[in-house]
């Protein structure tokens, strides 16, 4: 074995390595231009071969598969020659054999020294001698030219007669190109049914021609651009007759076909071109079905299946939403061959075509040709028509808003939205009207299905213009408690979006809403009042105007009592009428009044009692007595004309029409009905809801029948007589309201101090949290910082200034003892100099402020106390009935289950959202709810432990107390299930329960005491001497009496209110009640 270091090869210089790679590439590069010359002659020596020979005479497919391996031969020999020589010259040693065929000297050094470079021994022997030799090899290999050692060029004359083949193939392409081109077919394909050319070249002459059945029609036969020959005149034969065709501009020959019904045979003859045609007659070719696809636009997914339209269309209309992927299918009466759309060939599949049109275009125009040939008469048209995407719609249906919310009182809504396709999320948002930065929003409703029909067969009159857009409700609740709103006017916008990208909100008008605490909405009821009072106070005079006018006719001798005296009398009437209509309206405005009173807690339940029996009196002098009044004065008129018509006869005019009334007559029955009513008074319990029976079955006469028999006396003598009797309960309701309205101011002034010894708290909380921030710092840096708290001292102190001012006011009227010592505590204190002291104060001394601050709020809370009057020993408000629950009670029970309602609907509107929230968001509603529903429960038992307090009130209430305990236990599941979180059926159920529980149903002759019965506000007859709980019902829902009927039945409306079905039933108990007591007054009358 050699060394290792014997065993290292000798290397050929690099140079001349290169030299022999360039010399190898000219030498293959000869080799492959030579065997391509001489493949090309052959190839076109046989083309030129065949062309000559098929101008005379058609070759045969043998022949031309001969011709065809002769030219592949021709091929693989040239391709197999080269392959030799790049297979031959692949090593250095390779190429210098071949450079030594044409340089022997030097080739025989060149393969010497090549030779000992791949030889190991020899390099053994003496590398440094091998190495020697083939530098000194390379240097000569530097000066020769290896250029010189490349084969002879033989093709020389090759070229040249390949030059002349080439000459002679391209001189016949440039005359017939045609021909050259068919004999290249026919050479490459020869067993293919290529037809020989001819000079007369015919584009396109079938063997079979359809042409339409029973028409005639033009054909045509053309012959080609390319054709060496045109003859004058072509000559068409069908059966034994003949037609003549001449050529036109174009190169055609056109024969007018007759009208065919059974196939034939036409022979053609052009020039020496000799065609047979079979005629064949066919129906056209016409649409069946026309549908069109619409795909909607991405972010209208889920809108339709598949999100695609499919739709027949009925006319030439194609309607679509901009960004719509839009395509026809048509199918037609025969399998086609082609169709197009607005001249873009689409593919076809049977009898069917179909294709995507461009959105952007008015018109398209769809064509097509069966596989005969055939097409319509006329290209059918298609009008496009983009229907941009309408913004969505929201319109709001809300319950009647009063002009203060209390911020625990549920406002709800009903909203209509509605959009061309789908609504993405509908939503609320409020505001601060004094301060928009404090806001927020919630989410009513996530993604809505569409609400349109959507079957395959009503699709046609989707993209309509004038397509009515479907509404859809969602439900709504704003309760400020429950959204953290402060006292404050806000504003709500409802607002909803579609899927439209880039399109915002779409917003509903903005609904104010004054959002005030309980003792500020005390207030404003006290403010309201007043108003009210005082539009009774005009209807009092204006009736007494009209009483004084009416004494002053009645004074007028009977032979003055001429035309105008009659006028006169008819106006007193009309404006009596007038007077009674306006009243009612009044009344009615009470009755609204109460209702919000009534939502107050913090009112005194003996006011809002005394209210609703001045209401009583009002009402019942407006639909009773003033148009008893009005009546008479009618009627008087009427008998005067009468009287006037007997010319010189006196007469009597006290006589009064057949059948007419008088007061006197209307309370006749001193004892019938009283003593009934004493003997079947009905304690009072917890509302119960009923549905009163106007049927009449029981026989009884309507209020107002007038009597079998009337006095003789003068109608205008009973109508002042009677309306000196209203005027009098007027003057006694005046006086009522004077008293209340005095109450309601004391109560008032308690409330609004209230509400600023809480500013003062707030001011004290706010500057305890800024106490790191403000602390020892300069005053410059915590006037920054304390602008809201200087705002709230400058508010409480203008508010305390006003209510000073008007409890004053009060006291020189009232003149209080325990008014006036609070007065003069607070003139004493110096408190309103104080506050604007520590306006100042609050930036220099912040720790020092929260004293000041708490300490004012204590003392303003203890005045506001102090104004409350202890009243007299043992007065109190209770059931003036030993065995009825006292107004507080009933007007507590009323307030849960007005609550109770509107927690159901705000659990229905969080379910409603559900999707479309968040979790969080969600389970914090739920928790929010559940709580709420847990202080409801609170309120329950709290009443249920005073009615258990009373003396005998587990025997005197007892259905009572079973009644609201079912109801608590009804809540604690409701509890239990919200804050699971779970606001769905389950929630919903539990809280229906507890509504049904508190308030029952049942069915009551107004002329009755009620069915007995041992439910809850059951009885057996009477009335109820509590005036705010018979007026209630009615107060809370104004249109229970919206449609006469003759049995007032309950029927729910669907409202957020307490459920119509119910109200209506609640109004009709109390006004039972009320019934009852005015027969019982009446009956007292008599006697």
């Amino acid at each position: 074995m050699l060394p290792e270091k014997n065993r290292r090869r000798i290397e050929v210089p690099a140079a001349l390595r290169e030299r022999l790679a360039a010399y190898r590439n000219a030498l293959l590069r000869k080799s492959a231009a030579d065997r391509l010359i001489a493949a090309m002659i052959g190839v076109s020596g046989v083309f030129l071969v065949l062309f000559l020979f098929e101008r005379w005479w058609e070759a045969p497919a043998g022949a031309r598969s001969f011709l065809l391996a002769a030219v592949f031969s021709i091929v693989v020999w040239a391709g197999l020659s080269f392959a030799r020589d790049w297979w031959g010259t692949r090593r250095p040693l390779q190429i210098a054999s071949r450079i030594r065929q044409r340089k022997p000297a030097f080739g025989d050094d060149l393969v010497g020294v090549l030779e000992l470079a791949d030889s190991e021994s020899e390099q053994v022997r003496s590398p440094a001698l091998c190495a020697a030799a083939l530098d000194q090899v390379a240097r000569r290999a530097d000066e020769q030219t290896f250029q010189e050692a490349l084969p002879e060029d033989t093709f020389a004359a090759a070229r040249r007669f390949l030059a002349g083949l080439l000459v002679l193939i391209v001189l016949a392409t440039l005359l017939m190109p045609r021909g050259v081109t068919n004999t290249l077919a026919r050479l490459v394909a020869p067993l293919s049914p290529t037809e020989r050319y001819t000079f007369v070249t015919i584009d396109g002459v079938p063997a079979e021609l359809v042409v339409p059945q029973n028409q005639p029609v033009t054909w045509s036969v053309r012959v080609s651009n390319d054709s060496l020959w045109k003859p004058r005149q072509a000559l068409l034969s069908i059966g034994a007759k003949q037609w003549i065709g001449q050529p036109t501009e174009a190169g055609q020959y056109r024969f007018q076909l007759p009208a065919l019904i059974e196939s034939t045979t036409a022979r053609l003859r052009l020039g020496d071109a000799l065609a047979s045609i079979q005629l064949v007659p066919k129906v056209r070719p016409e649409a069946i079905s026309l549908e069109s696809v619409v795909r909607f636009p991405d972010y209208l997914d889920g809108v339709v299946p598949d999100n695609t339209l499919r739709s027949m269309l009925g006319n030439s209309r194609l309607r679509f939403v901009p960004g719509s992927g839009i395509a026809l299918r048509v199918e037609v009466s025969a399998p086609l061959k082609s169709a197009s759309i607005d001249g873009k060939a689409v593919p076809v599949q049977g009898a069917r075509f179909g294709g995507a049109i461009d959105p952007q275009a008015n018109e398209v125009l769809l064509r097509w040709t069966d596989q005969d040939g055939l097409r319509p008469e006329q290209p059918l048209s298609i009008a496009l028509e983009a229907i941009p995407d309408r913004p969505p719609t929201v319109m709001v249906d809300a319950v009647e808003i009063p002009g203060k919310v209390l911020a625990s009182q549920t406002i709800t809504f009903r909203l209509a939205v509605s959009d061309d396709y789908r609504i993405r999320r509908v939503g609320m948002r409020w505001e601060s009207e004094q301060d928009p930065t404090r806001s927020g929003e919630r989410v009513l409703s996530g993604p809505m299905d569409p609400t349109h029909e959507r079957g395959q067969d009503s699709l046609a009159a989707f993209f309509e213009p004038t397509r009515t857009q479907p509404s859809q409700t969602v439900a709504a609740a704003f309760q400020g408690a429950a959204l953290q709103i402060e006292s404050s006017p806000t504003l709500v916008r409802f607002w909803v979006e579609d899927d439209l990208p880039g399109r915002g909100r779409i917003y509903s008008p903005a609904i104010r809403l004054d959002v005030v605490s309980a003792e500020e909405h005390a207030v404003w009821i006290a403010e309201q009042f007043d108003q009210w009072r005082q539009s009774a106070l005009d209807a009092r005079d204006r009736e007494l105007d009209l009483f004084e006018r009416n004494r002053q006719l009645q004074r007028t001798a009977d032979d003055q009592r001429d035309q105008e005296w009659w006028s006169q009398l008819r106006r007193q009437a009309d404006a009596e009428a007038a007077n009674g209509r306006l009243l009612q309206r009044i009344t009615s405005d009470g009755e609204d009044l109460l209702r919000e009173a009534a939502r107050n807690a913090s009112i005194n339940p003996d006011e809002v009692e005394q209210l609703a029996e001045t209401l009583t009196t009002l009402k019942q002098l407006g639909e009773d007595s003033m148009p008893r009044v009005a009546q008479l004065l009618e009627q008087a008129a009427e008998e005067e004309s009468k009287f006037k018509e007997l010319l010189d006869q006196e007469t009597s005019l006290g006589q009064r029409p057949e059948g007419g009334e008088s007061a006197d007559d209307k309370d006749s029955d001193p004892d019938g009905d009283s003593d009934q009513d004493e003997n079947q008074q009905e304690r009072l319990g917890l509302a119960g809801t009923t549905i009163q029976d106007t049927s009449g079955r029981d026989g009884g006469k309507a209020d107002g029948e007038a009597p079998e028999n009337a006095d003789d006396q003068d109608p205008l003598d009973d109508a002042v007589e009677d309306q000196s009797d209203l005027v009098a309960e007027f003057d006694a309701i005046s006086d009522e309201l004077r008293e209340l309205l005095g109450a309601m101011e004391g109560s008032t002034l308690v409330k609004r101090l209230k509400s600023i010894s809480r500013m003062q708290d707030r001011v004290a909380t706010e500057l305890a949290r800024q106490i790191d921030d403000t602390f020892g710092k300069p005053p410059e840096a915590n006037r920054e910082l304390s602008p809201v708290i200087v705002d709230a001292i400058v508010q409480s102190t203008d508010r305390l200034q006003k209510a000073v001012d008007d409890l004053q006011a009060f006291y020189q009227r009232r003149e209080l003892e325990h008014f006036g010592q609070v007065l003069r505590e607070i003139k004493s204190s110096e408190v309103l100099s104080r506050l604007e002291a520590m306006r100042d104060e609050v930036a220099l001394h912040p720790g020092n402020s929260i004293a000041v601050a708490e300490y004012w709020a204590d003392n303003i809370d203890r005045w506001a106390d102090d104004l409350v009057d202890p009243g007299p020993p043992n007065a109190e408000s209770g059931p003036k009935n030993t065995k009825s629950l006292s107004p507080a009670t009933i007007l507590e029970v009323l307030r849960i289950l007005q609550s109770e309602v509107e927690l159901r609907e705000r659990t229905r509107v969080a379910e409603q959202g559900r999707q479309a929230m968040e979790r969080d968001d969600y389970m914090a509603e739920a928790i929010r709810l559940s709580e709420d529903q847990d202080l409801l429960r609170d309120r329950v038992d709290i009443v249920v432990e005073s009615l258990q307090a009373m003396p005998d009130g587990l025997l005197n209430f007892s259905a009572e107390i079973d009644v609201l305990a079912a109801a608590s236990e009804a809540m604690v599941d409701a509890t239990k299930t919200l804050v699971s979180p779970e606001t769905g059926a389950v929630a919903i159920a539990a809280e229906t329960e507890a509504i049904e529980l508190l308030l029952r149903c049942k069915k009551v002759s107004p002329e009755s005491g009620g069915g007995g019965g041992g439910d809850a506000g059951g009885g057996s007859g009477g009335d109820t001497d509590q005036a705010a709980v018979a007026m209630l019902g009615t107060g809370i829902n104004a249109l229970a009496n919206v449609r006469e009927s003759t049995t007032e039945l309950a029927v729910g409306r669907g409202t957020s209110e307490v459920p119509q079905r119910l109200r209506e039933e609640m109004d009709q108990y109390f006004d039972r009640l009320e019934t009852r007591r005015a027969q019982r007054d009446r009956g007292s009358d008599g006697k």
